[in-house]
């Protein structure tokens, strides 16, 4: 099915049943507020204090407006955003040379969003055929191997949405499959990427946190498309744990365990880093609400990034309970 990647038609549809939401319409007048419009007034807890902010409309890249063009033709039926949506991809929008392999990924990945949101407007027909070949071009040269861990785990959701995108059964289930070890070799029983503890250059904070929201988008898309790796877990262990873990250092940026002195994250380091990076929580809180999760958003919603979108709105209140596994079959 091919509709929002990381969402589908009932997250629209509720989407309009609680206009009184402070959160839901916020994030709704996010679509059309001009840059610089006020959304929200929110208390941040800082350390002891507690601050009143403002959380404003920004002015977006275009792959960032691009986004929001396809949401707004999602969501509001506004056939010119999503006709700006679809010219944004005929220019070639994620495609462009980057020397940062990270970077041409996420572009990538923001692409095929922006495609799955806008494939059934009618401008796109003229030239999806096209632009499905240059993609798959695109998509084999950010999967040759790669060197860095995070690099790595976005190889991972990228195997996983393109496989969506082009209909590629193998490319799927090899994805899938990746993030499954992940799960069973790389997330700690605390939470923390094993990876991180190794890292020596001070980043292991953006680290944890990209890896995360690697490993959360991979997992949404999978989900709709059938695969529920919210609920893969081994030993106990699953990517709620990892969630939770980066979750909490948002309050409590001084306990970061893996930094000292200079290279610890402050706590505008940490507010700036989800900002821009943190949608996947509004993922995570629909999902499995982990601990803290719902207070952050408190804090920052509506939280929109270019890795996952305008997440506020399209994850907004929380999944339907999954059914738990009977024991042997008795109950």
């Amino acid at each position: 099915m091919h509709y929002g990647l990381f969402f589908d038609a009932e997250a629209v549809a509720k989407s309009h049943q609680d206009p009184a939401d402070e959160q839901l319409s916020a994030a709704l007048g996010y679509l059309t507020a001009q840059p610089g419009t006020i959304l929200r007034e929110v208390t941040v807890h800082q350390t002891d204090e507690e601050l009143s902010q403002q959380i404003t409309r920004p002015e977006l890249t275009p792959i960032g407006q691009a986004l929001v063009d396809a949401t707004a033709y999602r969501f509001l039926e506004d056939a010119q955003a999503g006709a700006r949506a679809v010219e944004a991809l005929r220019n070639g929008l994620g495609f462009a040379e980057q020397d940062d392999p990270l970077l041409a990924i996420w572009a990538l990945v923001s692409a095929s969003q922006i495609a799955e949101m806008a494939r059934e407007h009618p401008d796109f027909a003229d030239f999806q055929d096209e632009w499905l070949a240059a993609y798959r071009g695109e998509l084999m040269d950010l999967l040759q191997p790669q060197t860095g861990h995070v690099v790595h785990i976005w190889q991972m959701t990228l195997r996983i949405v393109a496989g969506i995108v082009l209909e590629d059964e193998t490319l799927f289930n090899e994805g899938v499959a990746q993030f499954k070890r992940m799960i069973d070799e790389e997330v700690h029983a605390e939470g923390y990427l094993k990876f991180i503890a190794k890292n020596k250059d001070g980043n292991s904070f953006m680290y944890q946190l990209l890896g995360v929201a690697a490993l959360s988008l991979a997992a949404e898309a999978a989900t709709h498309a059938g695969e529920r790796l919210w609920q893969y877990e081994q030993r106990g262990v699953s990517l709620t744990t990892a969630v939770a873990y980066i979750v909490y250092y948002y309050f409590f940026p001084d306990k970061w365990r893996w930094e000292e002195g200079d290279k610890l994250p402050t706590a505008e380091d940490v507010r700036q880093a989800f900002a821009q990076y943190g949608a996947f929580v509004a993922i995570a809180e629909y999902r499995k609400q982990p601990r803290f999760a719902s207070d952050l958003l408190d804090e920052m919603a509506p939280i929109f990034s270019e890795l996952g979108g305008l997440t506020s709105l399209t994850h907004h209140g929380h999944a339907a309970a999954e059914p738990k596994k009977k024991f042997l079959g008795l109950f």
